[in-house]
C-alpha cells in the first residue's frame, strides 16, 4: 500500500507540475488547468478530483466528455487531495518533492487512488 501511495504522489506531482509564468496564485493555477491537458488521453476518463487547499479553498477538476472543467462546486469527487497552499505551489513549481511531502504527512489523499493515477496521463508537461 505504501508503494501505491508513493506512486500516486508522483502522479499528483506530474498532474499539477507545469510552468506557467502567468499563473502565480492558486486560483490562477486552477483556472489555467484546462489549457494544460493532453486531449488525446482524455477520451476514456470520466472522473473528478477535489483539491482541498487549506486556507485557500476547494477546487474540483472534472474530466468528462472530452473536456476539463474546474469549479468550486459541491459535486461528488472520486478522490480528494488535501494540502497547504504552500505545498500545492511547491508541487506545481517543482520545488517540493512529492516523496518528501508524502513522507512528512503534508499531503493527504482519500478516495480512488487509481483516479489520481489516471490524471497523471491527462495533465502534465
Amino acid at each position: 500500500m505504501k508503494t501505491k501511495f508513493i506512486t500516486v504522489l508522483l502522479a499528483l506531482a506530474l498532474s499539477v507540475h507545469w510552468h506557467d509564468a502567468r499563473a502565480v496564485t492558486i486560483p490562477e493555477v486552477m483556472a489555467a488547468m484546462p489549457s494544460h491537458f493532453h486531449p488525446d488521453k482524455i477520451r476514456d476518463i470520466n472522473a473528478t478530483v477535489r483539491y482541498v487547499i487549506t486556507g485557500q479553498g476547494v477546487w474540483n477538476i472534472t474530466v468528462s466528455g472530452g473536456r476539463v472543467i474546474v469549479d468550486q462546486s459541491d459535486r461528488p469527487a472520486d478522490a480528494t487531495i488535501t494540502m497547504s497552499a504552500e505545498d500545492f505551489m511547491g508541487l506545481q513549481s517543482g520545488t517540493l518533492n512529492p516523496m518528501t511531502a508524502f513522507m512528512a504527512g503534508r499531503v493527504a489523499i482519500q478516495g480512488d487512488l487509481d483516479t489520481v493515477l489516471r490524471f497523471q496521463s491527462v495533465f502534465g508537461q
